[in-house]
């Protein structure tokens, strides 16, 4: 499985209002599936984190979406962070304010 899969999956789903509508929540689970096979492939990758999260959220699944966000805040704490590091801390700690 590849980043390509996981767009395409994303896309097909159509995922709306920061992931809280998706006119094909199958297609957003599908995606988010593949990103967490991702995520045990390269695990340093954050963004595979909160792309997994975006997805879960959109497939209905608020726990799971909630816990990939939080893994990139647990991961992005007390240490210098990159510019890639920083946007995915911060896009993260937004959908964190979203799925409350």
């Amino acid at each position: 499985l590849t980043q390509t899969a996981a767009v395409a999956h994303y896309n097909a789903a159509k995922v709306t209002d920061a992931g809280r509508k998706a006119e094909d929540p199958a297609m957003a689970k599908k995606a988010a599936l593949i990103y967490e096979d991702l995520i045990g492939i390269y695990p340093a990758q954050l963004g595979y984190h909160n792309h997994a999260g975006l997805n879960w959220l959109a497939a209905g699944d608020k726990v799971k979406a909630k816990e990939h966000h939080e893994e990139v805040v647990r991961r992005t704490e007390k240490k210098e962070l990159s510019e890639g590091d920083q946007k995915n801390r911060e896009y993260a700690l937004k959908q964190l304010e979203l799925i409350k």
